[in-house]
C-alpha cells in the first residue's frame, strides 16, 4: 500500500482534459465513495469519501497537487446527481457537463410513463394494463404487444408524441455519426460520451452548461 500511495502522489495529471465522475458503494450498506477517472485513458485519478458536491471540490484541489489546474478540464461526464452537477459547476466552471446516454434514456422513459399515467387518470382505462407494451424498445416486444403499442399511440395522440420523442432521442444516439456515451465506471470509460440538452423543470440545473459533445 505504501508504494501505491507513493506512485499516486507522483502521478502527473497535467494532460487530463476530460474526467468522468460516478459513485459506488465502498462496502455493504450506505457507505459511498466518488470515483474520478481520466476519461482519456480510463485511469482512476481519485477516490473521495461520500457523494456530495465537495467530492468535486476535493478533485479540483487534488488536480492542482498533481500538476494540473481545474481550468484545464473541458468536460465532465457524470450521472444526473444534483450534487455532482453543482460541484462541477462550482469547482470546474469552464467544463461542459455531460450526462451519459443511460440516464437520459431513463428520463425519457419516465416521461413516457408519466403521460400514460396522466391519460389513465383522465379515463384511458385501456392504458392501465399496457405498461409493458409501451415501455422499452419495440424490437424486444412480442407481435401482440407491438400492435397494442401502435393502436394506443394512434388512439392517444399525446402518448404517441411522447413515444416519438423518446424514439427520436434514441435514434440520435444510434445514428452512424454519433459519439455515443459508453461510460462504464466498473471497468473504465470507453468512447467519447455525449449528452443532449433538453431543458426540463425536473432535471438538474444549470442546463446552460450542458452540451452536445464530450
Amino acid at each position: 500500500m505504501h508504494y501505491v500511495e507513493q506512485a499516486h502522489a507522483k502521478s502527473d495529471w497535467s494532460a487530463a482534459r476530460r474526467i468522468a465522475v460516478d459513485e459506488t458503494s465502498a462496502r455493504l450498506g450506505h457507505r459511498y465513495v466518488t470515483n474520478v477517472l481520466n476519461a482519456e485513458n480510463s485511469s482512476l485519478l481519485l477516490m473521495v469519501e461520500g457523494r456530495s458536491a465537495e467530492a468535486l471540490g476535493a478533485s479540483a484541489t487534488a488536480l492542482g497537487e498533481h500538476g494540473g489546474n481545474p481550468s484545464q478540464i473541458k468536460a465532465i461526464g457524470t450521472d444526473m446527481s444534483p450534487a455532482y452537477v453543482n460541484g462541477a459547476t462550482e469547482h470546474f466552471p469552464q467544463a461542459r457537463i455531460v450526462f451519459e446516454k443511460f440516464h437520459l434514456m431513463v428520463f425519457a422513459g419516465q416521461a413516457l410513463d408519466e403521460v400514460r399515467h396522466e391519460l389513465g387518470r383522465d379515463g384511458g382505462s385501456d392504458l392501465k394494463g399496457a405498461l409493458w407494451s409501451l415501455r422499452g424498445n419495440a424490437w424486444n416486444l412480442s407481435q401482440e404487444r407491438q400492435e397494442q403499442r401502435k393502436t394506443l399511440c394512434r388512439q392517444y395522440t399525446k402518448l404517441g408524441r411522447a413515444k416519438s420523442l423518446r424514439e427520436s432521442l434514441q435514434a440520435i444516439y444510434a445514428s452512424p455519426g454519433a459519439k455515443l456515451p459508453k461510460l462504464n465506471f466498473s471497468g473504465g470509460v470507453a468512447g467519447q460520451p455525449t449528452a443532449i440538452s433538453a431543458p426540463s423543470a425536473s432535471w438538474p440545473r444549470p442546463f446552460g452548461s450542458i452540451g452536445m459533445e464530450f
